[in-house]
């Protein structure tokens, strides 16, 4: 029985512009080396794109036989054209820079037309309705409550062993409140929000 070793021994000779020795999969043909087609599909071999030729190199025309006023009559033409083509990029550049600027002008004037300035109270009205709008999807369940991260005890702590002193007491209240701008004391949790008006029933709205 053929190892794999030997598979890959044999396939050492592959040539991957050969369509004969590969299947339309792109995995090596098994046959044409006298191997089981399973056991060189667990080699994992791929066939490589064809590489294209290099282009063979154009001959170079030939030189124009040219008299030596002829051939400085020629530099001075392609100088002056040259010079010409420069004056021109710089044309285009300017030209570029201005239409640049009108175009940041533009949309300045469209920003102060269009936008609607802010006071600090319309900014925090802003805030506090969205707050509103993030606990009402969260009691409708349409969001996850974000989960509260739990200080970690301090390294004297840890290592003494000590607990429920006021260290603790804080790390409590920053559990329960103290990381949002509405948080409530801990003594709060499981309770109605105070903050909330009542309805004529007595019940929070």
């Amino acid at each position: 029985m053929t190892s794999l070793l030997d598979a890959t021994i044999k396939l050492a000779s592959i040539d991957h512009n050969n369509d004969a020795h590969w299947l339309p999969s792109g995995q090596p043909y098994a046959p044409v080396f006298g191997l089981d087609q399973a056991m060189v599909n667990k080699l994992g071999i791929r066939r490589r794109k064809p590489v294209a030729e290099a282009p063979k190199p154009t001959a170079k025309a030939p030189l124009p036989n040219l008299t030596p006023d002829e051939a400085r009559a020629a530099v001075v033409k392609a100088n002056a054209e040259f010079q010409e083509s420069r004056v021109e990029v710089q044309r285009l550049k300017e030209l570029q820079r201005q239409h640049k600027a009108a175009k940041g002008v533009a949309i300045r004037n469209w920003m102060v037309a269009t936008a609607q300035p802010m006071s600090h109270g319309d900014l925090v009205r802003d805030m506090i309705a969205q707050d509103i709008e993030r606990r009402r999807k969260i009691l409708a369940g349409e969001i996850e409550a974000p989960a509260m991260p739990r200080a970690a005890n301090s390294h004297i702590d840890r290592a003494t062993g000590r607990g429920g002193d006021a260290n603790d007491m804080v790390r409590s209240r920053l559990r329960y409140g103290g990381f949002h701008r509405s948080g409530l004391p801990s003594s709060y949790k499981g309770q109605p929000d105070p903050r909330r008006p009542k309805l004529p029933s007595g019940e929070a709205a």
